[in-house]
């Protein structure tokens, strides 16, 4: 039954990458913050250089390259908001459901689950 289940989530995923601006997709472990699986971005290697594999022979997003950047970015944004939410509310009783962000150059859309935080980065510029 859990095969079903990631077979499901991982095509689920493949279809959300596959929208119209849609730069990059990331799994992040929701108790290390450690990438669980990524798509569409170009790692750096440790001296900073790009791999040469870049997304449809575009020059590259040089904001966008690393990927346990962003994840490490956006694990802590998750947790930030969380326990902004917590004092809010005065309960740990809420959970924290969506975050999208927007900038002139990216959206992000964050989905927080139980285990993983899902999250898509688009780019605003491709749709205008």
């Amino acid at each position: 039954m859990q095969h079903i289940a990631a077979e499901d989530t991982l095509s689920h995923l493949d279809r959300l990458s596959a929208k119209p601006g849609v730069q990059s997709t990331l799994i992040i472990s929701r108790s290390s913050g450690a990438v669980v699986q990524s798509s569409g971005l170009v790692p750096r290697d440790e001296a900073g250089r790009e791999d040469e594999s870049t997304l449809a022979g575009k020059p590259a997003d040089k904001g966008l390259q690393n990927v346990e950047e962003i994840a490490r970015l956006v694990f802590n944004f998750v947790s930030t908001t969380e326990a902004m939410m917590t004092k809010l509310n005065g309960a740990d009783d809420d959970d924290l459901r969506l975050l999208r962000l927007r900038t002139k150059k990216h959206e992000l859309v964050i989905v927080p689950g139980m285990y993983n935080v899902i999250t898509h980065v688009v780019n605003v510029a491709d749709q205008l």
